[in-house]
């Protein structure tokens, strides 16, 4: 049930069976890397197929695309608002609160969506295709690494920093989160690096962590708190972090 919850959370799959209380909903927070390696897991089939066919360029863009249909767009919309009430002049975190929950989308919002969708892109885009044998699996790696650290670190927010709100549905989320909660889901992720690759993922897993609470921390100065939209950014932003580090690193 908690990895069920899990998926419907972070995905748009439908999927059969109720949503928990409030309180059972802080079990789910274990399962969001491996709701990540699943989608990262999708993603690297579907580039297989892709690039049999297309050029890497073209196979990045509808991977993209692809990825957006499997959240249905929710982490983009939160990067969206995030950054309108984030780069707002309103000094009162209750007023940029006010703006992000503002269904029309700002100018902030555009930008920022179409900057890192861009780098996300270019960067993805970058990884090479071909390859020696030994390094054939770099762009699968790099789509597994990309969306079960991001779901991980957007787990990790939930419990680091406080929610902004009273209500909301990651208000459901933290009711009853525990630190065991945390540390299980850090474990898993740490052993899905590892496999894929070694040292490397490890010291990814420490550039996330150390990107997600420096980006926490000023949200919470920013905002007072944390909102699902802000989970939405950190996911977006962590996304592009470690496809850049990769492309980098290779």
């Amino acid at each position: 049930m908690a990895l069920l919850t899990a998926f419907r959370f972070l995905t748009a799959i439908p999927l059969p069976g109720h949503v928990p209380a409030s309180g059972g909903m802080a079990t789910a927070v274990a399962f969001f890397p491996v709701v990540g390696l699943a989608i990262g897991l999708a993603l690297a089939a579907a580039d297989a197929l892709l690039l049999a066919t297309l050029p890497p360029a073209v196979a990045s863009a509808l991977l993209l695309l692809l990825l957006l249909a499997i959240t249905g767009g929710l982490h983009l919309d939160g990067l969206a608002d995030t950054c309108d009430g984030f780069f707002h002049a309103a000094i009162a975190p209750a007023r940029r609160l006010e703006i992000m929950r503002d269904s029309r989308v700002g100018g902030y919002g555009v930008a920022g969506v179409v900057s890192l969708v861009l780098v996300q892109y270019s960067a993805l885009a970058s990884l090479p295709a071909n390859l020696p044998a030994e390094q054939a699996g770099l762009r699968a790696s790099a789509l597994v690494l990309m969306a079960t650290l991001s779901r991980w670190a957007m787990s990790f927010a939930l419990g680091a920093f406080p929610y902004a709100h009273a209500e909301g549905l990651g208000a459901q989320f933290r009711a009853g989160l525990r630190t065991s909660t945390i540390v299980v889901g850090t474990a898993v992720t740490l052993l899905i690096c590892v496999v894929i690759a070694g040292a490397l993922g490890a010291a990814l897993l420490t550039a996330v962590w150390s990107a997600t609470w420096l980006m926490g921390k000023a949200l919470v100065a920013r905002l007072g708190g944390l909102t699902g939209d802000t989970y939405g950014a950190i996911n977006e932003v962590v996304q592009a972090l470690v496809l850049l580090a990769l492309l980098a690193a290779q």
